[in-house]
């Protein structure tokens, strides 16, 4: 250790993320592509843009996503068994730049894409014009505070923790600080209107 990892240097430098240039079209792109010999399909929704909003609205980005994964599986999977699972994924990114990521992902039989697509589409506008299944929000709000439960006794949660707050130069104080209080259907619809 004293000679490989105690002659290394440390002090004095700072790094800063580098802009590489590459963002995400300011458009709807559709492809389709063909691969392997099965017939099966794999459908991936991305939804990308800057992100203006405050680290509240980033957690509320992260638990609407998680909405979003149970109203789009009942919709897409229980009413017209179009897939076996959902999964919904959400993050903002700080550098070089602020910038929101919220994916779907599923597969599904051949020939129903469209259907299926459509039909996530149906329950994002539902959230727009204001219909929010107000048991599915307390059962995210639930899980998440279930969850954090655990996470204070996990060293991976921790760690990412800490470093995620010495990245974005925040107070350790506010790891404990995560609260559902603020959530809200009203919230849910804000962000999906912006």
């Amino acid at each position: 250790i004293t000679k490989y990892i105690g002659s290394l240097k440390g002090e004095g430098e700072v790094e800063s993320a580098k802009d590489l240039g590459i963002y995400s079209p300011n458009n709807v792109i559709k492809e389709e592509i063909s691969k392997g010999l099965e017939s099966k399909s794999e459908v991936e929704i991305i939804f990308s843009g800057e992100f203006l909003g405050t680290d509240d609205d980033a957690f509320s980005l992260s638990l609407f996503s998680k909405y979003l994964e149970e109203e789009i599986r009942i919709k897409v999977r229980e009413e017209l068994s179009g897939t076996y699972g959902v999964s919904v994924f959400s993050f903002v990114r700080d550098y070089p730049y602020k910038k929101y990521i919220l994916g779907i992902y599923f597969g599904c039989e051949p020939g129903r894409e469209e259907e299926l697509i459509n039909a996530c589409f149906s329950v994002i506008d539902k959230v727009k014009e204001g219909v929010v299944n107000q048991e599915g929000l307390n059962a995210v709000i639930n899980n998440f505070n279930r969850s954090m439960e655990l996470n204070l006794k996990n060293n991976d949660f921790w760690l990412n923790s800490i470093k995620n707050s010495v990245l974005r130069g925040k107070s350790f104080e506010d790891i404990l600080d995560m609260n559902t209080s603020f959530i809200t259907k009203d919230k849910f619809i804000t962000i999906v209107k912006n």
